[in-house]
């Protein structure tokens, strides 16, 4: 089910694509979640804490350097039921979880080879909301 509707934007957008059915190591389906669609805001935030938790179990060192996580918050996200995790998702709702670099919009003006080393060369601070409005 989780795998079902995390998954409907993607298979909306490329239908030819086939799908398999395993599971992340530690990620299982529960017949509680909820079957509701997601938004888009919705699936993001699971798709990166899903990626994050699988990310946690192979190397949680580098794991908390990519996502700027601390150990404490790494090991509170690695541990949490499947179940409070989509909760949180739902009861957090249109508001994202991982905000984009102060810099995403140097990156995409950049050519290719140069953007990989722009990004590295820069901490991926969010960007100002302040600049927004």
């Amino acid at each position: 089910m989780l795998r079902q509707t995390c998954c409907q934007h993607a298979a909306s957008e490329n239908p030819s694509k086939t799908k398999t059915n395993t599971q992340p190591t530690g990620i299982s389906e529960d017949p509680t979640m909820h079957d509701s669609p997601l938004t888009e805001v919705q699936d993001a935030n699971l798709r990166t804490l899903i990626t994050i938790r699988v990310g946690l179990e192979r190397d949680t060192v580098d794991t908390c350097r990519m996502f700027a996580l601390d150990p404490r918050t790494a090991e509170r996200l690695r541990t949490l039921p499947l179940d409070r995790l989509w909760a949180l998702v739902h009861s957090i709702g249109q508001v994202s979880l991982f905000i984009a670099r102060d810099d995403l919009g140097t990156l995409l003006d950049s050519p290719p080879s140069v953007a990989g080393a722009l990004a590295a060369a820069h901490a991926p601070r969010p960007a100002s909301m302040s600049a927004v409005r």
